[in-house]
């Protein structure tokens, strides 16, 4: 009784309700709907109701069993008896056709409660596609879980009725390489439409992976989503030729158009995402900020973790490396001349330039300062938009003088935290030196090593370490630095389309 009286509550009663246009505030409240939200689903509702009206004034005996039928269903709901419920809405369909979206919700319900979750989401998907708005489906607690799967959020994402810059970026795309190829996901709460060929795994890894660095970055960053719907792309290899004609680009943002384009799931993806992000915040505090932070910040992004706590921790890479040999060769770029460097200027240095504006926010990082240094940069933006004025204001010192910490910061850093050192863990695997789609992939595997021994394959895709994503050769030696030489993991991989978990004890070795 105690599941009707909700669902009573938020379904039945309340379509009632809007169907006799008597829908009071009090009453989309109690279940849960928006005032937005009550007033569309009583215009739909309505129409239904006037629709069956009209149909009654011609053959009253008709509409007058249609009436009793419904009543049966309504009855049958309260008593909780779903297996009649089920037949009765079979039998009503049958008849009159699928003319009723309460009745169509009320279907998926049943059948959810009724433990058939692919057949209720058929109808979830039948019912989406008369027009009712996702909000009011997820208020049900029995659709609520369902509502959150992929094929549910594919209908949601793929529906043309909305008209956003994204929306037609996405049907733009699918038109031009392929629609069945390319499946569409949506995430509302972040505003970020998705295109990938990935399997559902790595595709639910990634979407995971982009949501928690992006809630962090919106925590204590940027303050909110943007505004509008964001598309990200993620080429298939196939397609990866046409798409990225240019040497060493392997993603891109275009914040005209609304769409991130990456190669794949690992730093690209997350250094672009960063951009989309900021982009956002820039366009609600309408300023343009110093190119060297817009690309200091998604480096910064391109590797970290958090842990237990929830914490983030910025990791080396490749760039730590090559501003070392900047600072070696004593061809470091002088902060005020990096801060009004055109963008022009800054592209052409390539590699040297952004692994010295990567160094200087992982310092601002490793100090404590970020969040506190972006929010004087905007506050203040009008009076100094190089980003100096906030150096000297979270440190307290000139801008010379935090240079100088920093060069004495930069000369105490390690030049290779991550590489491979005795007693230090090792699955015996050569990775394919090319970034992959969604994973390491194994191009050779040790004779007698743990992944020898664990049936690894060459091919095979490494996708996860202890259900923590390793997009990258890069993420993949962290999660294993993260683990003892001797101590069992887990080990996700995709063998072709196909996803198998293998306990590893990894020993210490010459690969990763």
């Amino acid at each position: 009784m105690s599941r009707f009286v909700h669902y009573a509550a938020a379904t039945f009663a309340l379509y009632a309700a809007l169907a006799l246009g008597s829908l009071s505030g009090g009453a989309a409240a109690a279940a849960g709907l928006s005032e937005s939200t009550s007033h569309s689903l009583a215009a739909g509702s309505l129409a239904l109701s006037l629709a069956a009206s009209e149909a009654s004034s011609g053959a009253g005996s008709e509409a007058d069993s249609r009436e009793s039928l419904r009543q049966e269903i309504f009855a049958s709901e309260i008593r909780g008896d779903d297996r009649q419920t089920r037949q009765l809405l079979r039998a009503y369909f049958q008849r009159y056709g699928r003319d009723d979206v309460a009745l169509m919700m009320a279907k998926a319900s049943v059948l959810a409660r009724l433990d058939e979750p692919e057949e209720a989401i058929n109808w979830i998907i039948l019912t989406l596609e008369t027009g009712i708005e996702a909000e009011i489906m997820e208020v049900d607690p029995d659709l609520a879980e369902l509502m959150k799967t992929r094929r549910v959020r594919e209908a949601i994402a793929g529906d043309d009725n909305q008209d956003s810059t994204a929306r037609q970026e996405m049907r733009a795309w699918r038109e031009k390489h392929s629609e069945q190829r390319y499946r569409p996901d949506i995430d509302p709460k972040r505003n970020l439409l998705m295109l990938t060929s990935l399997g559902d795994e790595s595709h639910e890894l990634m979407r995971r992976e982009l949501s928690r660095m992006g809630d962090w970055l919106t925590e204590n960053l940027f303050g909110s989503y943007p505004d509008e719907e964001v598309l990200l792309v993620l080429v298939d290899p196939v397609d990866s030729p046409r798409v990225f004609t240019q040497e060493n680009v392997a993603g891109f943002y275009e914040h005209r158009r609304r769409r991130l384009v990456s190669q794949g799931t690992g730093f690209t993806l997350r250094h672009e995402y960063v951009h989309a992000l900021h982009y956002g915040d820039m366009e609600r505090r309408e300023q343009l900020h110093a190119f060297w932070i817009l690309e200091g910040l998604a480096t910064l992004f391109e590797y970290f973790e958090f842990d237990q706590r929830g914490s983030i921790r910025f990791l080396a890479c490749d760039r730590g490396e090559q501003v070392q040999r900047l600072r070696g060769s004593s061809s470091l770029i002088r902060w005020r001349d990096l801060f009004r460097m055109s963008q022009m200027n800054f592209v052409a240095k390539g590699r040297n330039s952004y692994a010295q504006v990567r160094s200087i926010f992982l310092f601002l990082a490793e100090e404590n300062k970020l969040e506190a240094w972006y929010r004087e940069y905007v506050d203040r933006f009008e009076e100094d938009k190089t980003g100096e004025l906030a150096f000297e204001r979270v440190f307290n010192e000139s801008i010379e003088r935090v240079e100088r910490r920093w060069r004495e910061w930069l000369r105490a850093q390690p030049r290779r935290p991550y590489e491979l050192r005795d007693g230090q863990p090792a699955l015996g695997i050569e990775p394919r030196p090319e970034a992959g789609y969604d994973g390491v992939e194994v191009l050779r595997v040790l004779r007698d090593s743990p992944a020898d021994h664990a049936g690894l394959q060459r091919g095979d895709v490494v996708i996860a370490i202890d259900g923590h994503a390793t997009p990258g050769f890069l993420d993949l030696r962290y999660r294993l630095l993260r683990h003892r030489s001797g101590e069992r993991l887990e080990v996700r991989f995709r063998r072709g389309e196909e996803y198998r978990s293998v306990q590893i004890q990894p020993v210490s070795a010459g690969g990763p």
